[in-house]
Parts: C-alpha cells; structure tokens; sequence
C-alpha cells in the first residue's frame, strides 16, 4: 500500500545501481567525461542541492510512514502500519481532517486518519488496522463523516454490506456484517452516512437506509435493474447514481 506524495524529477535512487546522474531517462544517459569542467561542476551542484532537499523530506519513526524515493523518482509514503494482503478498494474523504480507508482480499478492512498540516509532510495515523468484517475480499469501501461517527461501508465477494462505526476519539463503535444484501458478489458500494448504494454482478441496484440502530438491518428503499454487463464500479455524482462495467448507466431517481 502505498500513498503518491510528491514528485520531484531530479531525486537519486536509493541503490547501488543508481545513475550517475539522477532524473535521467534510460534513452538520455549523460556522460560526465565529455562535460565540460564547468558543466560538470554545475551537475554536481544540483544532484548535491537535490539530495539535500530530499533528506527533508524523509521521515522515518514519524507519523506512521516513511518517505522514500522510488524507481520512477517519485516520492511515496510507505506505511508502517497497514494490510498484510493485496489491496482491492479504498475509499476516502475530502474534508479536513481526511480519511483513508481499504479492503483487502482477506476480508479485513483499515482506516487511517490525515491530518492537516504542512502541504509538504505527511500525518498519518491508523485508527482501524486489520478489522475482520468480511467472510471473503472486500470489493469496495465508501466512508463518510456524520457529526458524531465515522461511518465506513463495505461490500464483498460474500455477497454482504458490512458497516462499521467509530466515535470521535476514533475508537471502534460497531462492527456488523449483513449477509445476502445482494444476489452476488458486490463490486460498487457509496454511501453518506444515511443511505448507501450498491451494484452487484447481478446487475441489481439497491438503494438502502441506514439506521441509527446498530442492531436493525439497513432498509432496503429502492431496487432497478443495471443496463450493463459485468459492474465494477459505482459512484455518486452530481445527485446521480453511476455504475460502470461493460458501459455505464446513469440513475437520477435514487438520491
């Protein structure tokens, strides 16, 4: 798992085979001995200016991650603390502080908050790591931020609408798994924190409340068939509904 930060074109790569001169491209090598004395000098002045502003940014025993440069000299963060298997979803939001949150094929899901601060670091925290909600993968994750609760919902190859809440101080408040919410597996799942919507390759989307209740079921409210084969996705946009696969279709009557 890991988290694009920034991109930086000139950074060193961090191994023996690195290139004399960073930021270069297979078909652009450079080679020092027919530089200039001058020229060479000057190189050597960025790589060593470079490299200083990279060791800026690298952070390690702090917030969770470590900054490190990767092959394609970009800047990524590699989080300590995080699923042990392949990341199949994420899902997250746009308010400050923001919320990161997966699903892997173990059935486990993991949430992480960002906190602001400075645009150039990064302040990550976990709050919700390998939480088993799923019986299989999880195939999409939607988060949203009601007043007092964080609310994460989940749907998987076990054909079930997982949702789990934590409180303010981010601790876990619920966990629960509602089996057969769908006909098969579910591959695209949104929600507000009130309702959710969901698509199944069984070309079926249901709309859903949610209760304030941990221990009722989401009501179903809204059921249509999908126009299109193979859904793989779905998203809310602009007060529509958006399920993608072989096509997409647009639904305008379900916020």
């Amino acid at each position: 798992f890991k988290l694009v930060r920034k991109k930086y074109p000139g950074l060193p790569k961090e191994n023996e085979n690195a290139r004399a001169c960073p930021g270069e491209s297979d078909g652009d090598n450079v080679d020092l001995s027919k530089l200039s004395k001058k020229a060479r000098r000057k190189r050597e002045r960025m790589i060593q200016y470079k490299r200083r502003k990279l060791e800026k940014y690298i952070h390690t025993g702090r917030h969770s991650c470590t900054m490190t440069p990767n092959a394609d000299l970009t800047l990524l963060c590699k989080l300590k603390e995080g699923p042990d298997k392949p990341v199949l979803c994420l899902g997250t939001t746009s308010e400050s502080p923001g919320f990161i949150c997966s699903g892997s094929t173990d059935g486990k899901i993991n949430a992480w908050r960002v906190r602001p601060g400075d645009p150039e670091d990064v302040n990550i925290k976990p709050i919700l790591i390998g939480i088993k909600v799923h019986l299989m993968g999880v195939n999409a994750i939607s988060v949203s931020k009601v007043s007092d609760e964080l609310i994460i919902v989940s749907g998987g190859d076990d054909q079930a609408i997982g949702i789990t809440r934590l409180d303010n101080s981010d601790v876990l408040r619920s966990k629960r798994l509602f089996p057969q919410s769908c006909g098969s597996a579910i591959r695209g799942i949104c929600t507000n924190g009130q309702r959710i919507w969901s698509a199944g390759l069984n070309q079926r989307l249901r709309v859903w409340n949610i209760t304030n209740d941990d221990t009722e079921n989401p009501s179903l409210q809204f059921e249509s068939p999908i126009d299109c084969a193979d859904v793989n996705d779905l998203d809310v946009l602009n007060h529509k509904i958006v399920v993608s696969g072989a096509g997409f279709c647009v639904f305008s009557n379900c916020i």
